[in-house]
């Protein structure tokens, strides 16, 4: 087990240490869900290996089938190509008598193919694929047959995965980094009220995933979201207009030429692009009043003649950028003796040298050069701003990975498959959230600063951050919000109503675009002389809006006992009394569902009590 005092030098304790120690931490909690579930991996090796000899026979009678397919091809272009040539030869027996001999033969020849082919196909070919079709549908049957009794038998280890088992764990591996199962309103009402920290208030950026936890008491979270920007993009339009011309004959007179010239036009008009977006923000008390940033200096791709050429460059620009300054009055910047941090690190923007000095202490630089010249596994891949206490850091590695932990990630019906797939997403998440972390990790005054427990007495406006709510309704789906006129994705917004009881009464609302088609018309001159008008589609994306109204509150429950309070009859009363179509999601400790109206009393206590029955059975 890691202390809380030996992440001194994070990259080789990671790789020293913390990777092994996390794999084995997959393993060991992975064969005790296995244990808890009480199935049998023997059983369960029968059963797999009954599917795959299953999916062999399929497949090898796709392949007869495919051969019969291809038979009955060659005897269709047998048939088509037999009759054809016939003709073709009939006809030319009618125009060339001398040769009617020969080609009455070749006639019938080829007719004689055709007849063939036809045989062929009708007694033989269409036979054998039929045959072949039919035994293929049996396997293919038999086969969904196995593969739902292995998936039955695993079925009480699947009901045991659930979305907060990757955090878990990491905190088992690091007890150092606590992870909590949702981002709680008290977390963020300290952020709020002491940093400024705010909701995500722009109606283009949507919440999809946030994972909070604290170092020592100050809190941090790794935040996705969902963004809509608006671009242009450009329109290309043709017009193939046809024009004649005088040219010489060379005989000292002249002709016309008809010539073609394709004419191209282009328009650029507005569209909405859409992408993913993931920061870690940090707050800590350390240096309160530094700021500065960074960007990737990409030095784990330079060989080390390129990192002596690159610092001895920025050493002279830098010389340079600060005598201009200084001689102007308007920087008390000082360079660090550690020419290669400052070059790499290149916080040179930072307005307070005490404070930057007492967190890039000799070994934060050493961290922090080890962690940006390592090639494995991902280098100087991240950017870093420091807004008095907050932090920011935006790796490039988090940009492209699926931090998300839904149980269907690990479900399956083979145990050796699972568990492969379990340990490797684990490994994986440790690494991607480790190295999204390493950055300040490389600080050792962050993880000696302890900040006293944020305890809020009273009651909040809301009961969930807008945070959590929005990353509930992205979970629903965009088909429960969207217009029915969209054409684009659909950023969900939520809009607190009120809040009644535990349960918070919302609005989401769907932002999107209808796409309608335009043509417009460019004028172009071509070589004819004329000026001629190049149509030019393109599509006006027209914003449209729609409202939904969606209750959200605490279920403080496992994945596990949520599923079996779907078969609960007065879980179920619930939902059908304030709800609407059924349609209830649980997400790592809440739980929401489309609200039939937000005047309807409910006040999130029943539901509540449901879930207070779990903490008195275990």
């Amino acid at each position: 087990m890691i202390q809380e005092t030996d992440i001194l030098e994070p990259l080789k304790l990671y790789n020293l240490t913390i990777k092994d120690d996390h794999h084995a931490n997959a393993i060991e909690y992975f064969n005790h869900l296995v244990e808890t579930s009480g199935v049998s991996e023997e059983e369960n090796e029968i059963l797999v290996k009954k599917v795959n000899t299953k999916k062999a026979t399929v497949t090898k009678y796709k392949k007869e089938v495919g051969k019969a397919q291809a038979l009955k091809g060659l005897c269709i272009t047998g048939i088509v190509l037999g009759f054809l040539a016939a003709v073709v030869f009939f006809l030319i027996c009618l125009t060339n008598p001398a040769l009617l001999a020969l080609f009455i033969v070749l006639t019938c020849v080829c007719v004689g193919i055709g007849v063939t082919c036809i045989v062929l196909l009708v007694k033989k070919v269409n036979k054998i694929l039929a045959n072949n079709e039919k035994k293929l549908r049996i396997v293919e049957g038999e086969l969904n047959e196995a593969i739902e009794e292995a998936t039955a038998q695993l079925l009480p280890l699947n009901k045991l995965f659930d979305n907060n088992i990757p955090a878990m764990l990491f905190t088992k591996t690091i007890p150092l980094i606590k992870m909590d199962q949702y981002f709680d309103k008290s977390k963020f009402q300290y952020l709020h009220d002491n940093y400024g920290f705010k909701e995500n208030e722009e109606q283009n950026i949507s919440s999809l995933y946030i994972q909070s936890g604290s170092i020592l008491g100050n809190p941090f979270l790794i935040e996705r979201n969902y963004v809509q920007e608006m671009g242009s993009k450009t329109y290309t339009g043709t017009l193939t207009i046809t024009y004649t011309v005088r040219v010489s004959n060379g005989k000292g007179g002249y002709t016309t030429s008809l010539r073609t010239q394709t004419l191209v036009a282009e328009v650029t008009k507005p569209c909405p692009y859409y992408y993913l977006d993931t920061w870690l923000v940090y707050s800590n008390d350390a240096a309160p009043d530094l700021h500065f940033s960074r960007q990737r200096s990409n030095a784990n791709s330079m060989d080390e003649k390129q990192k002596e050429k690159f610092v001895k460059q920025f050493d002279k620009k830098l010389d340079k950028k600060i005598e201009k300054l200084r001689s102007e009055g308007k920087t008390t910047f000082q360079e660090m003796s550690n020419e290669k941090f400052e070059a790499f690190f290149n916080a040179t923007n930072r307005d307070n040298e005490v404070q930057f000095r007492l967190l890039f202490t000799p070994l934060a630089q050493k961290n922090m050069l080890d962690l940006i010249n390592t090639k494995e596994p991902y280098g100087d891949d991240f950017s870093f701003i420091k807004d008095g206490p907050l932090n920011y850091i935006k790796t490039e590695h988090a940009q492209h990975f699926d931090y998300e932990a839904g149980p269907e990630k690990f479900q399956g019906y083979d145990l050796k498959e699972m568990r492969n797939n379990f340990v490797a997403f684990n490994d994986d998440f440790m690494k991607h959230f480790y190295f999204d972390m390493a950055p300040l990790m490389c600080i050792p005054l962050y993880q000696q600063h302890q900040t006293f427990e944020f305890i809020y007495e009273g009651k909040f406006a809301t009961n969930l951050t807008g945070f959590e709510t929005e990353i509930l309704a992205n979970n629903f789906g965009d088909k429960y919000f969207a217009h029915p006129d969209t054409d684009t994705p659909v950023i969900l917004k939520r809009t607190f109503v009120k809040a009644n009881g535990l349960a918070d009464q919302n609005i989401i609302t769907a932002y999107s675009f209808k796409k309608v088609r335009r043509v417009e018309y460019v004028s172009k001159h071509g070589n004819d002389g004329c000026i001629h008008q190049v149509p030019v589609e393109w599509f006006e994306y027209v914003p449209l809006e729609q409202e939904t109204e969606f209750t959200s509150q605490q279920f403080r429950t496992s994945e596990v006992n949520y599923r079996e309070k779907l078969n609960n009859g007065a879980f179920a009363n619930i939902v059908s009394q304030y709800g609407k179509n059924n349609a209830i999601l649980y997400h790592r400790g809440l739980i929401s569902f489309l609200a039939s109206r937000l005047d309807n009393g409910y006040n999130g206590q029943e539901l509540n009590n449901l879930s207070k029955m779990d903490t008195k059975e275990n």
